[in-house]
């Protein structure tokens, strides 16, 4: 046997005959055919391992369209909330300047008060002096009331001494009760004066008398009963 058998050259038993050779395709088309679905078959795998590879990332994709969905709301949260606090410090700022004001007023009113109150201390003050002043004059009248009250009772006491050493005018004393015995001296003027030591109330139960000058003095006794005067005016007790 030969070594250059070619099996290239070998015929299939069909492919003799007259109707395989007419029933068998090209060549080109079988290659277009096989290539078709080569390419099909590609496409497919390639949609399925794309359908796969994306199938993650669309997921993430989603997971991420909802984060900045969530981050939106909080967005707008957070602006609607600065936007508050913002109202809310404008607010504060208007509430410390109003504050502020009324803070500057009432130090004004402090103030005032503070001087009124200075100004009070020193009319107390003063007034502690006068106080003081009309105590010592208050002590300084005390003593001057008591002076007088001394006096008055000296007064007194030389009225009830000239009371019971005088004879005030005319009429009929009682010796020993409204008159005391002792020398007399008239007080009166003229030529008009009568007087007369009784032995009683009677008038006329003389003991001795006198008319005439006013310019005259008495000796009352003990044992007289009574002493009547007229025109001599008052006797004073010598």
């Amino acid at each position: 046997m030969s070594s250059d058998f070619d099996p290239s050259h070998l015929v299939p038993a069909d492919q003799g005959t007259p109707k395989a050779r007419a029933e068998r395709p090209p060549r080109n088309r079988r290659f277009t055919m096989i290539a078709g679905a080569v390419a099909l078959a590609s496409l497919m795998l390639g949609f399925l391992f794309g359908y796969s590879a994306t199938r993650p990332i669309q997921t993430e994709l989603d997971a991420l369209k909802a984060e900045n969905s969530a981050a939106v709301d909080t967005s707008e949260s957070l602006r609607d909330t600065s936007d508050s606090l913002r109202d809310e410090v404008a607010g504060l700022e208007e509430e410390i300047e109003r504050l502020s004001g009324e803070n500057e007023q009432l130090n004004g009113e402090n103030e005032q008060l503070e001087t009124q109150v200075d100004q009070l201390d020193e009319r107390e003050l003063e007034l502690d002096q006068r106080e003081a002043g009309l105590d010592s004059r208050e002590t300084g009248l005390d003593d001057i009331e008591a002076g007088l009250d001394a006096r008055e009772e000296d007064l007194t006491q030389t009225e009830a001494e000239i009371e019971a050493n005088t004879i005030p005018g005319d009429g009929i004393w009682v010796v020993g009760d409204e008159i005391q015995p002792g020398v007399y001296k008239a007080q009166g003027s003229g030529s008009g004066c009568y007087w007369a030591r009784l032995n009683s109330l009677d008038g006329f139960d003389i003991i001795s008398n006198h008319f005439g000058s006013a310019n005259v003095s008495v000796e009352i006794h003990s044992g007289d009963a009574a002493f009547e005067t007229s025109g001599c005016g008052s006797w004073v007790k010598q």
